[in-house]
C-alpha cells in the first residue's frame, strides 16, 4: 500500500508519503509443529513528509513508525523505529 499527498499551489511543492505492510500470522522456521515459532500477524508503516523546491528537496523519514517488533527467523527481526532527515540540492 502507498498513499501520497501533493500540495503544489506554489514553486515549493509539499508532499506527504505513507507506506504500509501487512504480514499475516506464520511461522518463522516452516516448522508449524512448534508453537514457539508461531509469529502474530504484524503491519510495518513507514512515513514521509517533506518539501520540494525547484533547486532544493527536504524530507522528514519515520521507518517503523507503529514501533512493531517481530522476530522473522531466530536471528533476524525487522528494523527498530527509526527517524531521520534527508537533505538534497540540485545543482
Amino acid at each position: 500500500m502507498n498513499i501520497a499527498l501533493f500540495i503544489a499551489d506554489h514553486p515549493e511543492c509539499g508532499f506527504v508519503r505513507a507506506d504500509g505492510q501487512y504480514v499475516g500470522n506464520s511461522y518463522r522456521d516452516f516448522d508449524s509443529s512448534d508453537p514457539a515459532t508461531f509469529q502474530h500477524g504484524y503491519t510495518l508503516l513507514d512515513v514521509v513528509a517533506g518539501i520540494v523546491h525547484t533547486a532544493w528537496e527536504a524530507n522528514l523519514l519515520l521507518n517503523n513508525a507503529l514501533g512493531k517488533q517481530a522476530a522473522r527467523s531466530r536471528i533476524f527481526t525487522n528494523r527498530p523505529r527509526t527517524a531521520g532527515v534527508s537533505l538534497r540540492w540540485k545543482f
